[in-house]
């Protein structure tokens, strides 16, 4: 497959991932809004209620979704803009960096072993450093397949760990008071 070839690919993919999304959330927001037990919980006193977890979830998915969208269609105007130049210009395609060789499903099965892990390290080293010890190596990981520079990966996946980490012990054990 030719760079050009892949980045249409990319840009379609990354249309109809961020249209499900977008759609997804919005059939979880118009569901939530139309239901009266849900929306009168909202807005008594400290206790927010029932609606404010699903709210925020759908309005965290909506976000995404469009940004995703976003990344697709400023990807497929690019490749359009890139294509018309290329037909101009006698100059090959220049072929991409590969991904590494291992499979995509090792990565999702990797992943889903770690987070079964996650409880029993929760019971072993508490919630913070439990969630710490699994998001930071997944995160370095995740950008180093990307950009192929170790410290700017190692960075990135502690700072995004850190506050991944910090705002998820915020929301859901000091301000929610979530048992764990």
């Amino acid at each position: 497959m030719t760079t050009s070839a892949f980045r249409s690919v990319a840009a379609w993919r990354d249309m109809a991932c961020g249209t499900f999304f977008c759609g997804f959330a919005l059939v979880g927001l118009i569901s939530v809004v139309n239901s009266p037990a849900l929306m009168n919980s909202l807005g008594r006193g400290l206790d927010p209620g029932p609606a404010l977890l699903p709210l925020v979830t759908l309005g965290l998915l909506l976000t995404g979704g469009t940004l995703i969208l976003m990344k697709g269609i400023w990807r497929w105007v690019k490749h359009t803009k890139n294509r018309a130049q290329t037909l101009d210009s006698p100059l090959p395609e220049v072929a991409e960096h590969p991904l590494p060789p291992i499979s995509q499903h090792l990565h999702a099965a990797a992943l889903l072993g770690t987070l079964a892990l996650l409880p029993s390290i929760v019971q072993w080293l508490s919630f913070l450093p439990a969630a710490l010890a699994i998001t930071t190596p997944w995160l370095f990981w995740l950008g180093y397949r990307r950009t192929r520079r170790v410290v700017q990966a190692a960075l990135l996946g502690c700072l995004i760990s850190s506050l991944l980490c910090a705002s998820l012990y915020v929301i859901f054990i000091t301000l929610l008071d979530v048992p764990l």
